[in-house]
């Protein structure tokens, strides 16, 4: 797997890899996973740092399979960081 992914995005880039190797990727529609968002840090835990690493991660992934005009990779990766800081104040002032 991509070390560069910290911690989010990594699983679809190795899908579509595996994909673009000739392996079949499945959905399983019966498969059940729950997750509890923030139970191991604590709510205030969901922090801007998960936030910021799963947008860079969006970026990363963009870059690595979707190469582009400099000024479509800028405009790319500044939309990302915008719903990156918008959901960090979201996530702040659901906080209070």
């Amino acid at each position: 797997m991509d070390e560069a992914f910290f911690l989010f995005n990594e699983d679809v880039d190795w899908c579509r890899r595996m994909h673009l190797g000739g392996y079949r990727v499945a959905y399983v529609p019966d498969a059940v996973v729950i997750h509890h968002v923030g139970v191991s840090g604590g709510r205030d835990r969901v922090a801007a740092h998960v936030i910021l690493e799963r947008h860079r991660g969006m970026i990363h992934y963009f870059h690595k399979h979707h190469p582009t005009h400099p000024v479509l990779s800028f405009l790319a990766d500044s939309a990302i960081m915008a719903r990156a800081g918008l959901m960090m104040a979201a996530n702040a002032l659901r906080l209070r």
